[in-house]
């Protein structure tokens, strides 16, 4: 006997997604359905080793939840481990995948996420043959995979669909966007204020020139800078689609940023280091990764206003600790570069061709299991509550 759905749900239809938009690529994304959202995978995935399995979470919404993943490449600890954390929920309702995500991700106190988040079925699929395990939540067309790697959060979609030299440029760009963002103001803070001596006399007499009458030290120029930048930006969100951008545009280019110059408040050279800091934070493909990288530029512009750059050096230095010591359901997350695997560095810095690449993302699942069923496969790691690796 077959059983099939009759109903016409109410919904929207599948479009290009808002967030992830690519030039090369499909242009179908994730809906609220979660009914529609698993047809979409399955549309590209037709094998019966893609297993699903259903969870009703939330005591009041009843919530549908499929964990998604494939069987003989994604690794059973980790989807044991997604089991057990998706039946310890004990919520009354579960109204957006982040509900979810906040409950299940590792270390709840970094503010880097550990889960994926992504409204395209091509990403999920692609993480599903790696060995990643997705998670389906109805009624939200962002769809979860762990476990969630540092470097996968600067990857698009389009490297996959772009040749070998122009993916691997792109992300050398990604990446260089992700160091500007980082340190751009602190580093020009830090310049100013403790290290004028790198400067050259004529760089360093035209900049003592323009910031001979501001009346603020440079580290509060550049926070009143980050802050108004900040509110340009949640105005623009919020406001009619129909003239928010053009609004946005007069006042913050225009009224804030010219206005502010020509009245001596801030110095037309840090306008520009705040703006070209602005331009480059928006390369970064993931949006929650582009809002916590964006906030991590605080306190290394603080650690450089009173430190100079070796208040930058250390605020560094304590990141980079914290990001090697996070884990993502027993996966190191700052893996393959962390520990080192050179099997995996095929698609960490460089997108290797695909000829090349003949052995999925190490540590994930099943690693020595080519995309083209070549190679043996591997025992999967053993687990204890899906954060210590034996």
């Amino acid at each position: 006997m077959y059983v099939f759905h009759s109903r016409n749900p109410i919904g929207r239809t599948v479009g290009e997604p808002n967030t992830e938009r690519t030039v090369r690529g499909p242009r179908e994304g994730f809906v609220e359905d979660i009914h529609q959202n698993l047809l979409l995978i399955r549309r590209k995935i037709k094998n019966p080793s893609l297993k699903v399995e259903s969870f009703i979470l939330g005591k009041q919404t009843n919530t549908q939840i499929n964990i998604v993943y494939m069987k003989g490449i994604a690794d059973q600890g980790v989807v044991e481990e997604v089991r057990q954390r998706l039946s310890r929920i004990k919520i009354d309702g579960i109204l957006e995948s982040h509900y979810i995500e906040s409950m299940i991700k590792d270390s709840p106190k970094s503010p880097f996420p550990t889960v994926f988040s992504t409204e395209r079925p091509d990403r999920v699929c692609g993480a599903l043959l790696d060995g990643k395990v997705a998670i389906l939540v109805d009624g939200t067309p962002f769809v979860l995979t762990v476990p969630a790697m540092f470097v996968e959060f600067l990857h698009s979609a389009e490297d996959y669909y772009d040749g070998s030299l122009v993916a691997t440029t792109i992300r050398w760009v990604r990446f260089l966007g992700l160091f500007v963002t980082l340190i751009l103001p602190a580093f020009y803070v830090g310049l100013t204020s403790f290290h004028q001596d790198l400067l050259q006399t004529p760089l360093l007499m035209r900049l003592g020139a323009g910031r001979e009458d501001l009346p603020y030290p440079v580290l509060v120029e550049a926070i009143f800078m980050l802050i108004t930048f900040e509110l340009i930006r949640e105005a623009g969100l919020r406001m009619p689609k129909t003239f928010g951008g053009a609004v946005i545009t007069i006042l913050g280019l225009v009224l804030i940023g010219q206005a502010a110059v020509q009245a001596g408040i801030i110095g037309p050279l840090l306008m520009i280091v705040v703006s070209v800091t602005a331009l480059t934070s928006f390369i970064l493909p993931n949006y929650a990764f582009h809002q916590i990288i964006r906030f991590c530029g605080i306190p290394l512009l603080l650690a450089s206003g009173f430190f100079g750059f070796m208040g930058i050096l250390i605020v560094l230095m304590f990141g980079l600790a914290h990001l090697v010591s996070l884990r993502s359901f027993g996966v190191p997350y700052f893996s393959p570069v962390s520990p080192s695997r050179k099997e995996g560095w095929k698609d960490v810095f460089i997108r290797a061709p695909w000829w090349a690449m003949e052995t999925r993302t190490p540590g994930l699942g099943i690693d020595h299991m080519s995309r083209a069923d070549k190679g043996n496969m591997a025992k999967p790691p053993v687990y204890k509550e899906g954060r210590d690796e034996e």
